[in-house]
């Protein structure tokens, strides 16, 4: 029973490894020992670490996605009656001509 647990737990393991691929990067001294910090800091393998920085880096969306995103999410979520220039001169109420007069 316990050899057939071990052998499941290899497979497992082995079918994880075959997922990777293996890369090879230099790093700088102070990189290094950025690195080191964090891996003692969070408990995460090195490897782990570097594919944490990869994803937040280059996987997340570029600004121009961002900024699409929320154009698209605040589509016809503001409803406006008015022209601009109407719209504006609403909003003005002379407060600050008073304060100069």
């Amino acid at each position: 029973m316990l050899m057939l647990s071990l052998g499941i737990c290899d497979l497992m393991y082995d079918s994880y490894i075959m997922a990777l691929n293996r890369t090879q990067i230099s790093l700088s001294d102070d990189d290094r020992k950025i690195l080191d910090s964090a891996q003692r800091r969070t408990g995460l393998s090195m490897s782990a670490l570097v594919r944490e920085a990869i994803h937040s880096t280059y996987g997340a969306p570029t600004s121009a996605e961002r900024v699409r995103s929320a154009i698209d999410m605040s589509f016809n979520t503001v409803i406006i009656e008015h022209d601009g220039e109407e719209l504006v001169e609403g909003l003005r109420t002379g407060r600050r001509l008073k304060e100069l007069a």
